[in-house]
């Protein structure tokens, strides 16, 4: 699609269309890039994992298999050492969440 829609800006524009045509793609999310951090930041993690994490169901039959965590960390960072720096950021999001829902009395605001 993006080879066809740079093809068409070319016959119609030029150099100059295929130029127009990149900036509409990556400017709105150029745009709304520090917005959405932003916002994202302000939330606790959890609570935005767990609705994340509920939404996604199979629609048909399905086994779970499991990988070791300093296995699956090994896999997808090519580090092993990244498993502890991993699970240490984790915690320490955490434990920063428990302090703040404890702070404002566990209203999550």
């Amino acid at each position: 699609m993006l080879i066809a829609t740079a093809v068409l800006a070319y016959q119609v524009g030029g150099a100059a269309g295929i130029g127009l045509v990149g900036a509409a793609r990556v400017l709105p999310g150029a745009l709304l890039a520090g917005i959405a951090s932003l916002a994202a930041d302000r939330l606790s993690r959890p609570r935005m994992l767990v609705p994340r994490t509920a939404s996604v169901r199979s629609v048909g039959p399905s086994r779970l298999r499991t990988i070791d965590r300093d296995a699956f960390m090994a896999a997808v960072t090519g580090h092993i050492g990244a498993s502890r720096t991993a699970h240490s950021t984790a915690a320490q999001w955490l434990r920063a969440d428990d302090t703040r829902d404890r702070a404002d009395g566990g209203t999550g605001g």
